[in-house]
């Protein structure tokens, strides 16, 4: 039987939760992007075994405070650049994967990495602090229109979720 893990995206609905205690007690805890940085245990726990960035600014911030996680390049555009060096990454044939399910322009880093974590066969993800910009992204106050489709992105979160893959909490 595969593992239980939290995945912790960036929605400012999370601090709204008090979920840190569950969040914590899954086996496997992963952060995404500025989520990695925590700044209420109450509601994002404490702790975190992967964080998956794409954003090069987000590297640059996060690796300057010496991490005491593993680190994986969660991106679609597989660029080698400076950040991106020495760096595991998720593979490009899964994110491909992801486009063609999706049929989407750009998948947001919060669907390869959940696309990435399923191909380990967990015995369930359970995802927290997503809500598919019902709230604005918890960490940074970027107001300009995302390029990433998440309608399409909430509904094939919730088709996993009927599957019994993945729990939205």
């Amino acid at each position: 039987m595969g593992k239980q893990i939290a995945l912790v995206g960036n929605a400012k609905s999370l601090f709204s939760k008090h979920q840190g205690s569950e969040i914590d007690s899954k086996e496997v805890v992963c952060r995404i992007n500025a989520g990695c940085e925590i700044i209420d245990s109450e509601h994002q726990g404490i702790r975190t075994d992967l964080g998956f960035l794409s954003p090069p600014n987000i590297f640059k911030s996060i690796c300057e405070s010496n991490p005491s996680f593993t680190i994986i390049h969660a991106t679609s555009l597989q660029r080698e650049e400076p950040y991106n060096i020495g760096f595991e990454c998720i593979p490009k044939e899964l994110n491909d994967e992801m486009y063609l399910k999706l049929k989407v322009r750009r998948p947001s880093t919060g669907i390869f990495v959940l696309n990435y974590l399923l191909s380990f066969k967990p015995s369930k993800i359970y995802c927290f602090g997503f809500d598919f910009k019902k709230t604005p992204n918890a960490f940074d106050n970027n107001t300009k229109k995302s390029p990433h489709n998440f309608d399409l992105e909430e509904a094939y979160f919730k088709k996993l979720e009927e599957d019994g893959l993945i729990d939205l909490l």
